[in-house]
């Protein structure tokens, strides 16, 4: 049958061709090209088979070559391959045709669904139009009478075409169809370009090869993107060589940033800030800074303010030695000291002492008391600065009395002090500065026994020894 002969179709049709321009094929590279016929679906009509005739040959008037053969295939399992002789559908159309078949294996023959018939071959060396024929046998759904109908369609082969790689694009997997300019946090995407390269590498910079490579022209990211991100993309043809640079922007990106000067008011909200120099108003919030030097003031009347870490005991004993540390932040060191005497003696002492600075601070107590003004004592500490802490008895007359000292560091962040090598010039200071505080005491309690002593004279009458203890202790007390 004469594709003259042929009704118009019940059914339409959408002809395309990959790539979009075919080139014809060199002698030392053939080129490959499909024919994509889709049958679109119509419940009105029904339809008993389907074929595509190409013309096979080396003529300007031939799309494929013969050798080697074209394909062809279905991308619905409703059409299969038929090698049935069909009146009308192809087969008499002689040599220079090739016809591929596809019967309706529905029952009831209804088109309800679409079609895609692919056929693949090797373009000729000859430029040219190449007419196709897409044949339907079908009639409508009252009628029970099927016909051959069909329509013809040209298709152009140039000439050895420039080589290019161009229109980059991303869309998203999950609704394909349409470019996606601005792109969702971790939502799968594909990068898509058109070109007539033969093979592509894509780079992003992530590693030092490429992160895709193939004849495929596009890359999938199953996981999307956080981050704003250059894709390079190579492609090749024989000895060419082309790229394309596309960049891909991401809502609410995650951002590192170097360096930023910001002249007028700028709002930061949950970037990360390696160096931030912003001499207008600024406002942080959520913000991770690794280094921050106020050289004016800072006020922070205005919110809450977390700025101290956990407390972490140093020592807690009877006995301390000497124990040296750096602070690592600025920060505080406690002593806190809890005294039993079983004695009367008026000369023992439980000491605690913090050495900052070449200064020291006593927590202590002495027979029943506490010391002379508290047990505890609290010692500022500037960061990278070395501080000493220690505990002991400085007895008198006995050997009795006993206690327990408990250092704790509370700083400023997560810097908690480092111990450090004890010279023996620490030492020595420390031991030289206890024995300076108890020469103190011991001065002390002397006077208080001769103020007792001048009282007794005044008043020419000697006092119980109950009686000058307490009296003694409680001008120790003053």
């Amino acid at each position: 049958m004469n594709k003259d002969q042929l009704q118009p179709p019940l059914l339409s049709y959408d002809v395309k061709t990959k790539p979009t321009n075919i080139t014809i094929s060199q002698s030392n590279n053939p080129s490959q090209a499909d024919i994509l016929v889709t049958i679109l679906p119509n419940a009105d009509v029904k339809c008993q088979y389907l074929s595509v005739l190409v013309p096979l040959g080396e003529q300007s008037s031939d799309l494929f070559s013969k050798d080697p053969t074209p394909g062809g295939k279905s991308s619905n399992t409703d059409w299969v391959p038929s090698n049935a002789n069909v009146v009308g559908m192809g087969q008499d159309a002689g040599n220079d045709y090739q016809t591929y078949l596809f019967k309706h294996s529905a029952d009831d023959m209804t088109v309800d669904s679409a079609v895609t018939i692919t056929v693949s071959g090797t373009v000729n060396q000859k430029t040219g139009k190449a007419s196709i024929e897409v044949r339907e046998m079908s009639c409508e759904q009252a009628e029970s009478q099927f016909v051959v109908r069909g329509k013809a369609y040209d298709i152009s082969k140039n000439g050895d075409q420039a080589f290019f790689l161009n229109n980059v694009v991303m869309i998203y997997t999950d609704t394909p169809g349409s470019p996606a300019p601005f792109l969702d946090r971790n939502r799968p995407l594909q990068l898509q370009w058109q070109s007539n390269g033969q093979y592509y590498r894509v780079y992003d910079g992530s590693q030092t090869g490429p992160v895709s490579e193939g004849t495929n022209p596009w890359y999938n990211i199953q996981g999307g993107l956080t981050a704003d991100t250059t894709f390079i993309i190579e492609a090749t043809a024989g000895q060419q060589t082309l790229y394309q640079e596309y960049v891909a922007q991401v809502n609410t990106p995650d951002v590192s940033v170097g360096h930023i000067t910001a002249d007028n008011v700028t709002g930061m909200y949950g970037y990360f800030v390696n160096n931030l120099n912003a001499p207008g108003t600024s406002t942080i919030a959520d913000a991770q800074i690794i280094k921050l030097t106020a050289t004016g003031s800072i006020d922070l009347t205005g919110g809450n303010v977390s700025a101290f870490g956990s407390k972490l005991k140093l020592a807690s004993n009877q006995y301390i030695p000497t124990t040296l540390y750096r602070a690592m932040s600025d920060g505080f060191v406690i002593a806190t000291i809890e005294a039993t005497f079983t004695s009367q003696d008026i000369g023992s002492v439980y000491l605690a002492t913090i050495i900052s600075e070449n200064q020291s601070y006593y927590a202590s107590g002495d027979r029943t008391t506490f010391g002379q003004s508290c047990n505890t004592v609290t010692v500022p500490v500037h960061k990278d600065g070395v501080f000493s802490i220690a505990a002991d008895r400085q007895d008198g007359a006995s050997n009795n009395v006993s206690g327990k000292a408990t250092f704790y560091w509370i700083g400023f962040g997560n810097g908690m002090p480092e111990k450090v090598t004890q010279k023996n010039e620490d030492t020595q200071l420390s031991e030289n500065l206890k024995a300076d505080y108890k020469a103190h005491q011991n001065a002390r309690q002397l006077k208080a026994l001769n103020f007792v002593s001048l009282l007794e004279k005044a008043f020419e009458k000697p006092l119980q020894d109950k009686t000058k203890e307490e009296l003694i202790e409680n001008l120790l007390k003053l």
